[in-house]
């Protein structure tokens, strides 16, 4: 089963590549931080942070500046995604990011909240395990 994610953060690929060779870290996902309308993308990195004692950060914009902050949020958090035909599950990004797939069937909300239209068969639930993103279940 093929989690898939798109690149929103920055319009040149580029620039994830140059991150991770900065930090040493690798690239998980880009996703909206909870409890903001700020998206962000969230990193994986070799050395554990002394003071957060995560491995993940997340680099994002702030009032046209690029910003990192530690993204422990990520270690905890269980995602929901919707299956399409295909085999691959796609996930809401963000509170406004409204994914349906061929049969009409939707989630949305991103990590402020779930809405879908979907049977619990449509839907599988994830989590970040280092640097990817792993099945947990299919409800």
């Amino acid at each position: 089963m093929k989690i898939e994610h798109p690149r929103l953060m920055f319009k040149d690929a580029k620039a994830y590549g140059i991150i991770e060779d900065h930090y040493k870290g690798k690239w998980c996902f880009d996703m909206e931080r909870p409890d903001t309308t700020v998206m962000g993308a969230i990193f994986y990195g070799e050395k554990v942070h002394p003071v957060s004692k995560s491995h993940y950060f997340t680099i994002y914009r702030q009032s046209g500046s690029i910003m990192i902050a530690n993204a422990t949020w990520v270690e905890d958090f269980v995602f929901t995604g919707l299956k399409f035909e295909d085999g691959s599950v796609r996930f809401s990004y963000d509170r406004h990011d409204f994914v349906k797939n061929e049969a009409g069937k939707f989630i949305d909300g991103g990590t402020s909240y779930i809405r879908s239209n979907c049977h619990p068969d449509d839907l599988v639930r994830f989590r970040l395990v280092k640097n990817r993103l792993e099945v947990i279940d299919e409800i």
